[in-house]
């Protein structure tokens, strides 16, 4: 029976009933302190519980005996229920919210997970079918079990087998993902009781299944550019498109999507010696600020005064802001004055590979602007230790952030180094490319070739 002090007053837990059908109120901590009761199901083999949502505790913690013997009442009249000595109420309570239905809520763009379409949206929603078809059809929120998510990958793994490849294991990722991202913004929103949560460690039996289950090793394929590509890749910007030249010329080691999203608005010339450019971050990657090198500068001037003339004398003008890598054609050279939508990451990629071709460097699937940003990050490491400058250059979170949150951030000093790093990077990969292009043109003296080496001349350096 109901638990209670010397007093009298009701305590918890507090139980009503006799065994086998004893009800049990008890708070829950993890739910704000909320009550809950619980009951055996027979039936089932198991204790069923609901909660009652409400607390019994007033602002001091203490026990408010009022609400205390509201909590009783409750369990009585489900205690009577099980015993059969009244009938149970009749709710009108809405049937359990299936996956099909979760997914398409925390999926529609402006009141669901997300508050703009952008291409990674476009790209989670492609999966909410493919969930589907490995789940049961009609499943709820409720009746899914973490092995619901093993199957996920399991499928993916079992039909990439099929198919003799190796091919599907980050999109498999991307499903649990979807799936897990989606019942947290459910639970979250109260459109389902509680979250089911994937298996602990999913990703490491993700990948070590998905190695049996195919039959091969999977190894993460990083193709990067040698130092020499990167110097001829810098020493041939003024043959590329402006957009991918200055887009290279300022931000080579940087993440391509948020540089490409750059505004007029987050270049500064006023600042460092030579100005700075601040390319935001996105969700959990950071951001960098790059402050310019004088190579840098003169790559800039020479887009202010070139493609982004019209737009950069409206800035001037009225301060309308404009992106710097634009979209669509360049009309004799220059970009159209009133245009709002940034270069993306497929035509950029394509202006890439042109300028490679241009270089004299082979294009490499999977490699494209990547391959600069990660030989750039080798090559960081052998010219400076400084981790604040290493950092400041790719905006990566290494070493704990290398105690970011206690340092301050955009140091002159750290931004300054990080500007000289930058540059000396840029030099050493030119240099190489000059020492090959020499070998190069030797070899070919010796041979007594008529024909001129393969490789392009190269320019003075990477920013004129």
């Amino acid at each position: 029976m109901s638990k209670k002090a010397k007093n009298g007053a009701l305590e918890l837990p507090l139980s009503v009933g006799l065994k086998p059908n004893t009800v049990t109120v008890f708070e829950r901590t993890d739910k704000g302190d909320s009550l809950w009761m619980r009951w055996w199901n027979s039936d089932k083999g198991r204790y069923d519980k609901r909660s009652l949502k409400f607390s019994v505790r007033d602002a001091r913690g203490t026990l408010d005996q009022s609400l205390m013997q509201k909590a009783h009442d409750v369990a009585l009249r489900q205690y009577q229920v099980l015993v059969g000595a009244v009938m149970p109420d009749v709710t009108n309570e809405a049937p359990p919210l299936t996956v099909a239905a979760g997914l398409d809520l925390a999926t529609t763009v402006g009141t669901g997970m997300w508050a703009v379409e952008t291409d990674r949206t476009k790209q989670f929603r492609s999966y909410v079918k493919q969930v589907l078809a490995m789940l049961p059809i009609g499943i709820t929120w409720t009746a899914l079990v973490p092995s619901h998510y093993e199957q996920l990958w399991r499928n993916s793994a079992a039909a990439a087998a099929a198919a003799g490849t190796n091919r599907g294991r980050e999109t498999a990722k991307n499903l649990v993902h979807l799936m897990n991202q989606c019942a947290i913004w459910l639970a979250a929103n109260r459109h389902i009781p509680a979250r089911c949560a994937p298996p602990k460690g999913w990703q490491d039996r993700l990948e070590e299944e998905w190695d049996k289950v195919t039959k091969v090793r999977y190894e993460v394929a990083r193709p990067r550019h040698t130092p020499a590509e990167m110097g001829r890749i810098l020493g041939a910007l003024s043959k590329a498109d402006p957009r991918i030249a200055l887009a290279v010329a300022l931000a080579a080691e940087a993440r391509l999507g948020q540089s490409l999203r750059s505004m007029r608005s987050q270049l500064d010339l006023t600042v460092g010696d030579h100005g700075a450019f601040r390319v935001h971050g996105d969700g959990g990657k950071l951001g960098v600020y790059i402050y310019l090198t004088d190579k840098m500068r003169v790559a800039m001037d020479k887009a202010l005064a070139g493609y982004l003339s019209d737009l950069e004398a409206a800035f001037q003008a009225g301060g309308t802001d404009y992106p710097m890598f634009t979209a669509g054609r360049l009309v004799a050279g220059k970009a159209k004055v009133g245009t709002t939508k940034c270069l993306g990451d497929g035509a950029a990629n394509d202006l890439f590979h042109k300028l490679e071709r241009l270089a004299g460097v082979t294009v490499v699937p999977g490699r494209a602007w990547y391959g600069l940003r990660r030989v750039a990050t080798d090559l960081a490491q052998d010219v400076t230790s400084d981790g604040r400058a290493l950092n400041a250059i790719t905006g990566h979170k290494s070493d704990k952030t290398r105690n970011d949150i206690y340092q301050q951030k955009e140091r002159p000093e750290v931004l300054r180094k990080a500007a000289e790093t930058r540059d000396a990077v840029r030099q050493i990969a030119i240099s190489q490319a000059r020492a090959e292009q020499f070998l190069a043109e030797g070899a070919a003296r010796f041979r007594g070739d008529s024909e001129p080496p393969s490789v392009p001349p190269l320019e003075n350096d990477g920013g004129k």
